[in-house]
């Protein structure tokens, strides 16, 4: 027998095969017991608190006592034959019995107490078959919001469940297995490894719950009250007929056929439900349900029915082609021979395939996915949709339409054993935001790009983050993209790119920016108060009306041309960490701006050639020391003065 008390620190303590009794006191503490009968006592910190066997050469067999004390604490028996005790205390607690491994012959659990005291407590008991004893688990949430979750093992029955509303007591029976709780909030019933071909009956508690189950036998599921989830895992995989199911919106009573198996519900609020091979008929509750089509068979009929309503469609075998009616709220999509038509759905996740895809949003928030080898078409329509194209090899048409949307066609990059490999995308992609504030962006592509924000304050990105993985040599090859940002307060970003891309802000107080780029590339503010950010190469930096900032990060990236600078309104922002020479923050000295040729005293450090119209940088105004670079060209004739300059 081992006493082990521990230090007000984070300790890590472990038992012997004796009778431990071990104390953490306070600090975030590990306890680990071992095959006596254990007492093991977290006090205050958020402790961990563990007795395990390995499921198949080992189990403890002891009967321990875990108290975790105040704090968050997590308390685990696994893989034991003993009758556990475990009192979570105060704080929000994690309280879990389970087996190790697949050894179902000897994973006998013991008759098991778990107390969770106050507090938020979450409960996990995973049962396997118990075909040599009786075993009772028995759960005390206490106060506060608890979860118990209860996960079956290729049960070898049917599951049997009371609930009594008023004393917020149930029980569940499976086979030898019978747990007893109260004060549960939230109730999760799921079997795993297997659906079970028995005909269960299934009552869920006064909270929030979730009944997973397979159309396997004749089910009878009670959400009880509370915001109540079904999750349809599967069907009897000897089924030759598709899904049939019913839901009357008044009584909230449904049903679910497949053959001669079926479930019959009633207080559930969301449906979670997959498609079969055959030709189904879905329909959903009044809440939000989510309806999976990734079966590849059938022509499927769904009906969300109220609420806010999710279909998944994917896993196609042939082009994909989906219609949309904004006024009916109905729409199509086909993929080779299978075909879905749907009523009632406010979400869309369609997943697109190979070929050539034509895909239509619905009017709500909708992920639409392209890419591979086709050349695909993209529609969002309303709502705040996510159009992408990863990885496509071919030239892709995405449109947003109304809303604030997210589009992408872009390659991606991972590290393996320290070395980088990228997929590219090489089609000529364009993105149509459309109304609303958009996300527009293309990287690790070396097509030639045209991204379009339409109205709202968009965001538009052609930029070649390879940056960001220097290290591992990747090179970030891309094309000659366009980027318009239309009305708005647009933000544009071809950084690091080495292409010659075009930028046009169009209306609105706009940001454009070529930051790293080393191509030729041209960027047009439009009519209002713009920001215009070259990059390494010569760029093209036309203003045009508002009052527009040229910013420039260092002297030696090229030199840029500006094309319509005013000098009533108008400044050139300079770094001074970028440019060096002593600059400081604010706007430059009249000492340090020379108009003429060349600086003449030690201070001047930009000389504007009027004659010319060159702009030019000495470090340190000595002409027989460090030579002037020129770093933009400007109109000749210019009236600049210091006031033109910003040093940030």
């Amino acid at each position: 027998m081992s006493n082990i008390i521990g230090t007000n620190a984070n300790d890590t303590l472990n038992g012997s095969s004796d009778a431990d009794t071990i104390n953490g006191k306070a600090g975030n503490d590990v306890i680990t017991g071992n095959d006596g009968n254990d007492t093991l006592t977290g006090e205050d910190g958020n402790d961990f608190i563990s007795i395990f066997g390995d499921g198949s050469n080992f189990f403890s067999s002891g009967n321990n006592t875990f108290n975790g004390g105040a704090g968050d604490d997590t308390l685990e028996a696994i893989s034991s034959t003993g009758d556990n005790i475990l009192n979570g205390g105060d704080g929000n607690d994690s309280l879990t019995v389970t087996a190790y491994s697949d050894n179902y012959e000897t994973s006998v659990f013991g008759n098991n107490t778990l107390n969770g005291g106050n507090g938020d407590d979450s409960f996990s008991i995973v049962l396997y078959p118990s075909p040599s004893s009786f075993i009772t688990q028995t759960v005390d949430g206490g106060r506060g919001n608890d979860l118990l979750d209860l996960r079956f093992i290729e049960p070898a029955g049917a599951i049997t469940t009371t609930f009594n509303t008023a004393t917020n007591t149930g029980s569940i029976a499976l086979d030898k297995n019978l747990i007893n709780y109260n004060n549960i909030e939230s109730l999760v019933i799921t079997v795993l490894s297997g659906l079970t071909k028995y005909n269960d009956l299934i009552v869920g508690s006064n909270g929030n719950d979730t009944l997973s189950v397979g159309v396997i036998g004749n089910d009878t599921l009670d959400g009880g009250t509370g915001d109540d989830l079904l999750n349809v895992l599967g069907y009897d995989p000897n089924a030759t007929s598709g899904i049939t199911s019913t839901f009357n919106p008044s009584t909230k009573v449904g049903s679910i056929s497949v053959d001669t198996n079926r479930i019959n519900y009633k207080n559930i609020e969301r449906l979670n439900i997959i498609d079969s091979q055959y030709n189904d008929y879905i329909v959903g509750t009044n809440g939000n349900d989510t309806i999976n089509e990734s079966s590849g068979g059938g022509n499927d009929t769904v009906d969300g029915g109220m609420g806010e309503d999710l279909l998944s469609f994917g896993n196609a075998a042939g082009k994909t082609t989906s219609t949309f009616n904004a006024t009916t709220n109905t729409g199509v999509i086909t993929a080779g021979t299978s075909q879905v038509s749907y009523k009632n759905i406010e979400k869309l996740t369609i997943i697109g395939s190979s070929f050539d895809d034509l895909i239509v949003g619905s009017n709500g928030n909708d992920t639409l996915y392209g890419g591979g080898i086709g050349n695909d078409t993209l529609k969002g329509g309303a709502g705040n949709d996510s159009l992408s194209g990863e990885n496509s090899l071919g030239n892709s048409l995405l449109s947003g339409d109304d809303g604030n949307d997210s589009l992408s066609v872009s390659g991606d990059v991972f590290i393996y054993r320290g070395e980088a490999f990228v997929n590219f995308v090489s089609g000529n992609n364009t993105l149509n935001g459309g109304a609303g504030d958009d996300n527009l962006v293309t990287q690790f592509s070396d097509g030639n790009n045209l991204l379009v924000g339409g109205s709202g304050n968009d965001s538009l990105f052609a930029f070649d983050p390879s940056s960001l993985y220097v290290s591992y040599g990747v090179d970030g090859i891309s094309g000659d993209n366009t980027l318009n940002g239309g009305t708005g307060n647009d933000y544009l970003n071809v950084s690091n790119s080495s292409g010659d891309n075009t930028l046009n802000g169009g209306d609105g107080n706009d940001i454009l920016t070529a930051s790293g780029a080393t191509g030729k590339n041209t960027l047009k503010g439009g009519n209002g108060n713009d920001t215009l950010i070259g990059g390494k190469g010569n760029d093209s930096l036309i203003g045009k009306s508002g009052t527009d900032t040229f910013v420039f990060n260092s002297f030696n990236e090229g030199s840029d041309r500006i094309f319509d600078f005013h000098t009533a309104n108008e400044v050139i922002q300079v770094s001074a960490f970028g440019f060096g020479g002593g600059l400081s923050a604010g706007i430059l000295s009249a000492s340090q701006l020379k108009i003429g040729t060349s600086a003449n005293t030690s201070e001047e450090r930009f000389i504007y050639n009027s004659a010319t119209g060159g702009l030019f940088f000495d470090t340190d105004g000595s002409a027989s020391g460090f030579a002037q670079v020129q770093f933009a060209q400007l109109s000749t004739g210019l009236s600049l003065s210091n006031s033109n300059f910003v040093v940030s």
